[in-house]
């Protein structure tokens, strides 16, 4: 019978047994943490949650590294799709128009933000903000990064509803504070759908 590995104790506390740890207990040698810090892989493996101010966190650097380059290309297209003021003095502002600038606006954010965290958590299970603050996206089954197939449903969960107009902000907002919504893995709507949780790396 071979030995069993470290850092799995008994399941009631007591030393020296061979059960796994309490759900939600921090593993042994790392100090304890608050209820609903740590989970269970699948395959009985511990980690630690990553706490909601650091995802918070590393969605607002991502916002920035997406948002500003999309703002700027989104005025530029606004500026050269919406009408001229000698176009609307003459009653000419027609073709794609100031409606349809703002109509089009949420589309490309949403088709650049699912882009950008398919290609970045795919392979990698980070983002650029999330690598930055210690967040990583991995299968709540195995621990393994998820791969493009569902990071693509993740993102498209959180950021494909955003395409609509008026509602889609909304969406977005609930769907960023779905994490509080449950308080034993932390997972989001788009966690949930794509069967991922974030790890704290730091």
């Amino acid at each position: 019978m071979g030995q069993q590995p470290p850092g799995f104790g008994d399941p009631y506390g007591r030393p020296g047994g061979y059960g796994q740890p309490p759900y939600g207990a921090a593993p042994p040698g790392m100090p304890p943490g608050a209820p609903g810090e740590y989970t269970q892989l699948a395959t009985g493996v511990p980690v630690k949650l990553a706490s909601l101010g650091s995802r918070f966190l590393a969605r607002l650097l991502d916002g920035l590294i997406v948002g500003v380059p999309m703002t700027i290309v989104l005025m530029i297209i606004w500026f050269a799709m919406a009408p001229s003021p000698d176009e609307i003095a003459r009653g000419e502002a027609g073709g794609f128009g100031v409606v349809g600038v703002m109509m089009l606006m949420p589309v490309l954010m949403a088709v650049a933000y699912v882009i950008y965290e398919t290609l970045m958590i795919g392979p990698r299970g980070q983002t650029i903000g999330k690598q930055v603050v210690g967040v990583k996206v991995v299968l709540a089954s195995t621990g393994q990064v998820p791969g493009n197939g569902k990071a693509a449903g993740r993102s498209g969960v959180m950021f494909g509803p955003y395409a609509v107009p008026f509602i889609g902000g909304l969406y977005l907002l609930l769907c960023y504070l779905s994490p509080l919504f449950d308080s034993t893995r932390r997972q989001g709507w788009h966690d949930k759908a794509a069967q991922t949780i974030a790890i704290a790396t730091k």
